[in-house]
C-alpha cells in the first residue's frame, strides 16, 4: 500500500510499515465470509409523516465481538440504510419518506447482519 510503504507479511505475521521503518507483529483470524443474524425491531413503532426516529432493536443470536458486521435491510416500507456495526449493535435510524404515518409491530423483522 503506496504512498506509505505499508508490507503485509501474512507468512511472518507481521505489517511492515516502511516510510517508518516500522516492523509490528499481528494476529490474523480467519473470518467466516458469511453467515446471517437476524434483527428485529423490539417494541410497536409509530412513525410520522416523513419523520425518522431510532428505534431499539435486537439481535436474534449474540455475535462474537472481536469483529465488525455489515446490517443490511429487508424491510422495504420505510428508507433503512447499510451500515457497518459491531456486537453491541443496539439502535438503527429509519426514515418514512411516505406521505403517511407508519406503523411497525413488535418483533419485526426489519434486516440481517
Amino acid at each position: 500500500m503506496t504512498p506509505e510503504k505499508i508490507f503485509l507479511n501474512f507468512k511472518n505475521k507481521t505489517v511492515i510499515i516502511g516510510s517508518c521503518n516500522v516492523e509490528i507483529d499481528v494476529t490474523i483470524i480467519l473470518k467466516s465470509v458469511y453467515f446471517c443474524k437476524l434483527l428485529f425491531c423490539q417494541s410497536r413503532i409509530t412513525i410520522l409523516v416523513y419523520g425518522n426516529i431510532r428505534i431499539s432493536v435486537e439481535i436474534y443470536k449474540s455475535l462474537p465481538n472481536d469483529r465488525d458486521y455489515i446490517f443490511e435491510f429487508k424491510y422495504n416500507r420505510v428508507s433503512l440504510f447499510i451500515s457497518v456495526v459491531d456486537a453491541n449493535l443496539s439502535f438503527i435510524n429509519i426514515i418514512n419518506d411516505t406521505e403517511s404515518s407508519l406503523i411497525i409491530s413488535v418483533r419485526t423483522r426489519l434486516g440481517e447482519i
